[in-house]
């Protein structure tokens, strides 16, 4: 009988024949691959260092929620014979990202958020809008009030060719999508 099978036999008669260890570990992270969605890192607090060279960031790579820790920050990380490192708790976050199929957003450290990929560019400052769209709509009446209201040498006779009815001030509830808000 071979070592091997001694061990499985033991290990059978014990209880613990396919039983997994779990372990658990805090580690300091050495760098960040966001494109592989993993990060390496040290244990701290042990006897021996252990490297992690590919701690996973999320249960798979794949949509879902992902957290991509800052270097040098602190992470709790959990692992066993059969289930590859990943990280349970971070202690500081460079990024947070929801990511479903098409759709997504992007929390930054720095305080930005991308809605999807970002490039339509910044979200519109809806009440600075309509105050900008109301004085150019002002200005718009009041020269088509003086065009209207000019008289022209060849008949003496006032022109009134522009209706005043094509300006009307804007709404704010016209222009608002009261589902997505933002602010400083």
């Amino acid at each position: 009988m071979s070592s091997r099978s001694i061990r499985d036999a033991v290990l059978q008669l014990s209880g613990r024949h396919l039983k997994d260890d779990f372990e658990i570990s805090y580690a300091e992270v050495q760098s960040v691959s966001r494109e592989q969605r993993t990060c390496s890192c040290t244990t701290i607090g042990t006897n021996a260092e252990i490297d992690f060279p590919e701690v996973r960031l999320m249960a798979e790579v794949d949509d879902g929620f992902l957290k991509i820790p800052a270097v040098g920050s602190t992470v709790l990380i959990g692992y066993s014979k059969r289930v590859a490192p990943f990280v349970l708790l971070f202690s500081e976050l460079d990024e947070v990202q929801v990511i479903s199929g098409a759709a997504g957003f992007q929390l930054r450290k720095d305080g930005t958020i991308a809605l999807n990929d970002g490039a339509f560019g910044g979200l519109v400052q809806v009440e600075k809008l309509v105050e900008r769209l109301n004085a150019i709509e002002e200005a718009l009446a009041d020269l088509m009030l003086k065009y209207n209201t000019h008289v022209h040498a060849s008949s003496g006779a006032p022109t009134t060719m522009l209706s005043e009815k094509l300006v009307v001030p804007t709404q704010r509830q016209q222009i608002e999508n009261t589902q997505v808000t933002h602010g400083v």
